[in-house]
């Protein structure tokens, strides 16, 4: 909806995104998401099909006092993901040898929080966020030729840290600008603070002498990360 569901007010919306629009939930709701996503092709020689199911996000909101639109909730919900897997073939001299990319992980993105009505028209809320997850990317280089010892650089980065998100909805446009039924016009408001994440970062050395497989560590590190981001919509 072009992040327009944030200033949407109804009993069988749960928006993780606007807490403010838990006001009006009157009864139990919760929420189980997934992206399921299908690529099939095929040329004379041969076909494949690929596929991924992808876990969306959680979440259940509770009516504590739904006359004052008190409503509690929480949820867990994907922030942001790394999927890729890049191979690139070189050629140096008389040596060939392949380059792979791989990259994997992500921050999810879990929440606890509650909303309010201010009055009929104005309707505020506010969650606690928690972000975590681990970041991974992975360095191949693999020859074609068994004298070069095969290697590849391991990257594992662990990410966490909390931040606040504030919401407001007001729907009172209604009423002030007299529209006939059923037009209505709310406006809805989300800030949450600049949150920065902390966390260790693990690297790893591993090389194919063809007799055994080495693996040394690297000096880890720690990391830092700031997320974020306000939005308004009008509807």
């Amino acid at each position: 909806m072009g992040s327009a569901h944030i200033a949407v007010l109804s009993p069988g919306l749960l928006d993780e995104l606007n807490p403010a629009a838990w006001a009006r939930i009157t009864r139990t709701r919760f929420t189980i998401s997934t992206l399921y996503e299908g690529f099939s092709t095929s040329d004379a020689v041969s076909s494949a099909y690929l596929s991924q199911l992808t876990f969306s996000g959680a979440a259940i909101a509770i009516p504590i006092a739904p006359s004052s639109g008190i409503v509690a909730s929480i949820g867990v919900t994907p922030y942001s993901r790394i999927n890729y897997n890049v191979i690139t073939p070189v050629t140096f001299g008389a040596t060939a040898y392949t380059t792979e990319y791989v990259g994997s992980g992500g921050i999810s993105l879990a929440y606890l929080g509650a909303s309010w009505s201010a009055g009929s028209d104005l309707h505020v809320g506010g969650k606690l966020n928690y972000y975590f997850g681990t970041l991974n990317y992975t360095t191949k280089q693999v020859f074609a030729d068994v004298q070069f010892a095969n290697a590849e650089v391991l990257r594992a980065t662990t990410l966490r840290g909390f931040g606040l998100t504030f919401g407001a909805i007001y729907s009172g446009f209604k009423r002030l600008l007299d529209l006939p039924e059923p037009n209505a016009l709310n406006l809805g408001v989300v800030v949450s603070t600049t949150s920065y994440l902390t966390g260790s970062d693990e690297r790893f050395y591993a090389y194919n002498t063809g007799a055994e497989m080495i693996i040394n560590p690297m000096v880890a590190a720690t990391s830092r990360l700031s997320v974020g981001g306000n939005e308004i919509a009008l509807v």
